[in-house]
């Protein structure tokens, strides 16, 4: 009996191998069976035509119509629609030029997709002043925002701004007001190192200025005589003030001896008379001479113009 079960075995397995090996062994891919043999598949983009099938080596496809797709080979005598990217849900507007294969659907700039199926498009969280992107936003995650470090700002609600660094001021400058997470520093001129250079420059322009003249004059011959000439226009004309004149007036010891002379007697005046006009003879500054009568003084006319 267990004889019989054992040739009954090896009898089916025979009969198996016999009939698997009569079979084609057809590429999955690209081919397909058909009466015993292995035929082609269209290629992706087109289709079988309803038409007809043609030979199994030479297929009759059709290339797949508008806003249509085929992603592999294909016996099938259709092809599968494109997705609609509906505006209205803050897709992109597609145009579907692809036959290969199968358009995505793109959310809007500043949007991403509100499920894994992305139904539709939701915008980005926006970021306010102080913090910035940590994670930008995209078509399939919202962004990420964070506070900004010491030393960085962001001065405006963004949902893709990262925080910036603050502004070094140059050396020059200094820092007026320090920044925040907010806003930057602001740098300042310094005054006072701006002053010397203006100082310094315009020193060294009225250097310049001094030896171009002096070379001119050396070349003429004439350094030492008109280099004055030529620096004094710069600098202006220098005049001396005019010198006031006054008159001389008698001294009260000059009076009480007129008074002592006025007292003496004729005879005495006569004889003294030149004593008299010699000492009582004065003379002016400009060296006119004043004449003294009776505590008066007489001033010639001219030294009077001159003094007025």
């Amino acid at each position: 009996m267990e004889g019989l079960q054992t040739k009954m075995q090896l009898l089916l397995i025979c009969t198996f191998l016999v009939i698997t090996a009569g079979q084609p062994h057809c590429n999955p891919e690209n081919q397909y069976e058909k009466d015993g043999q292995c035929c082609k598949m269209c290629v992706p983009g087109t289709r079988m035509s309803s038409i007809g099938t043609g030979t199994c080596d030479e297929p009759q496809c059709v290339d797949c119509g508008e806003n249509e797709y085929q992603d592999a080979y294909t016996i099938e005598r259709n092809c599968q629609r494109q997705p609609f990217c509906d505006p209205n849900k803050n897709f992109k507007h597609i145009v579907h030029e692809n036959k290969k294969k199968k358009t995505i659907c793109m959310c809007e700039q500043g949007f991403h997709c509100s499920s894994k199926e992305c139904i539709t498009c939701v915008p980005h969280t926006v970021c306010p002043p102080g913090e910035g992107a940590k994670l930008k936003g995209s078509h399939t995650h919202d962004t990420v925002c964070e506070t900004c470090p010491v030393g960085t700002f962001s001065s405006e609600s963004s949902w893709d701004s990262v925080c910036q660094k603050w502004t070094e001021c140059e050396s020059d400058y200094h820092i007026k007001e320090a920044g925040t997470a907010k806003s930057d520093n602001i740098c300042e001129k310094d005054s006072r190192l701006y002053g010397i250079g203006i100082g310094i420059g315009i020193l060294i322009l009225i250097v310049l200025i001094g030896v171009v003249c002096y070379k001119v004059l050396v070349k003429r011959g004439q350094a030492e005589g008109k280099f004055k000439s030529c620096v004094e226009p710069c600098w202006g004309e220098k005049h001396e003030p005019l010198r006031e004149v006054k008159a001389v007036n008698p001294t009260e010891e000059e009076s009480m001896l007129q008074e002592e002379c006025n007292k003496i007697t004729p005879e005495e005046n006569e004889d003294d008379q030149s004593l008299e006009e010699s000492s009582d003879v004065r003379f002016t500054v400009n060296g006119q001479r004043v004449q003294q009568d009776s505590k008066t003084e007489h001033v010639s006319q001219e030294e009077s113009q001159i003094s007025i």
